[in-house]
Formats: structure tokens, sequence, C-alpha cells
């Protein structure tokens, strides 16, 4: 059973990503939207990026920064026997399950991608591995969207907070 625990205000500058443009791998991404997830012990903001017709999405997580993508075959990987300190082999490298978190409820602002949004309970699982991350979002109805993504420096990406 976990305690649902009252979140901190969330902090302003946060929103001032909205529509600022960066450079990442040689293509021009606009940032169009957001979404605000609460965890029984804080939040945590995604912020989905637009070049054409690919998107990807903007993270911070674990105390660092993520270009993250979405991964369509979850099938590799025993998701539902992940745990905290559990290390798995996920494309010939291997990565340790640092947190797992309740998220309750979400916020979404902008054009987002279309994901399974319908639910406002799941089960957040980041996993890294040096400087890459994945993340799954579980949900009740099991569907599970999974996420990879490489450290980025936002002075790179000249986005400034």
């Amino acid at each position: 059973m976990v305690e649902v625990k009252k979140t901190k205000k969330p902090q302003e500058y946060r929103n001032e990503l909205m529509h600022t443009s960066f450079l990442y791998n040689n293509q021009q991404y606009q940032i169009t939207g957001y979404i605000r997830y609460f965890y029984t012990e804080g939040y945590l903001y995604q912020w989905a990026a637009y070049s054409h017709n690919t998107y990807i999405w903007l993270c911070e997580c674990l105390g660092e920064w993520f270009i993250l993508k979405p991964e369509k075959d979850v099938s590799a990987i025993p998701v539902a026997k992940l745990r905290v300190e559990h290390v798995f082999d996920y494309k010939g490298m291997e990565y340790t399950v640092d947190e797992l978190s309740l998220f309750y409820a979400y916020y979404m602002e902008g054009e987002l991608p279309d994901f399974n949004y319908s639910q406002s309970k799941g089960v957040s699982i980041e996993c890294s591995n040096n400087k890459e991350l994945i993340h799954f979002n579980l949900y009740s109805n099991n569907v599970i969207e999974m996420f990879t993504g490489q450290t980025v420096n936002l002075k790179d990406l000249n986005i400034k907070l």
C-alpha cells in the first residue's frame, strides 16, 4: 500500500521551456507541450519536442537531463519482475533499476504525441546505465510505455533555465 502525500508546488521557471527551440542530432526541435507527473515524493516534467514528423521528450530525471525516444518493443525486458537495484541486459548493455514510483495524476498542456493518458494512476520505473536511461510507465490496464535516452547538457542545446 502506498501512502499518497501532498506534493510541493512546482518551480515556476519550468514553464519557460514552452515554445523553446533547440538543435539535437543536427535536427531543429520545437517544444510544443509538457506533461507534469505527480508522484508521492514530488513531480517530474517531460516536454514534447517536434521536428517534422518525429518527436522526442526532454526530461529531467535522477538529477540529470535526458532526451528520450519512445520504444515500441517492450517484450525484451521482464518489466513485471523489475525491482530497485535489479540489473538486466538490454541490447548488450547492463541497466540497473534506480527507482520505482507511483504516479497518481498528471497535468498536460500544449501539443503532445498521442499516448495513453486516459488513466491517472500508474507506476514509473527508472533504470540507468552510466549516461543512458530507460523509463517505463505501467498503467493499470496493462499498457506499458518504454522510453530510452541519453543525458544531455542544456547548454549544448542552447537552453537556459
